[in-house]
């Protein structure tokens, strides 16, 4: 199959830390299927209004109220980038979520990869991020304290242990339920998160039949 062929909207689901940002790129490079990160789309959103992160508290590990988030990626799939197919990260994050969500799009699949909270603490402690190309280093690739482009590497508000653990007790709360909503539809995928950034990849194509 080559890049672009297939349409798909695909929903990437997993604890802080399971690597959705990282392939999700690796998806949209093989088969032309744009990521859309809440978290990025909220940051933007900090960035040009920091008003907005003092009152939802985003940075202390707090969720945007549901209208909130649910229009701003209603907003954002409208796109013409959208157009050949995107892959959802970070939304949805409730099942009332993804009741909204069915009532605007035709999901094809939700992809869970899976890992334990004790991997998502190692990863997630360990990550840091350039403000100006995004770019993210971690376990494999120790910061600089400044990336190549320039920019200024820094370790999020959300990457800090207190926020993690939040984080967590968030997604466990609110998140896996909607796990069950998929597999009734039979749209619900598994995948092992641990093990290399290229065999986790592996297993996805292998879920998804590529």
């Amino acid at each position: 199959m080559q890049s672009g062929d297939l349409e798909m909207r695909l929903i990437l689901i997993g604890p802080q830390g399971s690597g959705k940002g990282t392939q999700g790129k690796l998806l949209q490079h093989e088969y032309g299927w744009l990521p859309i990160s809440s978290g990025d789309l909220i940051r933007a959103r900090i960035k040009n209004d920091p008003s907005f992160d003092e009152k939802y508290g985003i940075s202390k590990g707090n969720l945007l109220p549901d209208d909130i988030i649910t229009q701003m990626i209603k907003e954002r799939i409208k796109e013409k980038d959208c157009e050949k197919g995107y892959i959802l990260d970070g939304f949805p994050r409730k099942i009332k979520q993804a009741e909204v969500l069915d009532t605007m799009i035709k999901v094809d699949y939700a992809l869970l990869i899976d890992v334990p909270d004790k991997e998502s603490i190692k990863r997630l402690s360990a990550r840091w991020q350039c403000k100006g190309c995004n770019k993210i280093y971690g376990l494999n690739e120790a910061p600089p304290k400044v990336c190549p482009c320039g920019g200024e590497v820094y370790q999020r508000e959300d990457d800090k242990p207190a926020a993690i653990k939040k984080r967590l007790e968030l997604y466990h709360k609110e998140t896996e339920p909607i796990l069950g909503y998929y597999e009734k539809q039979g749209k619900l995928l598994k995948v092992n998160g641990k093990g290399t950034v290229e065999e986790v990849f592996e297993k996805i194509k292998k879920v998804l039949g590529k």
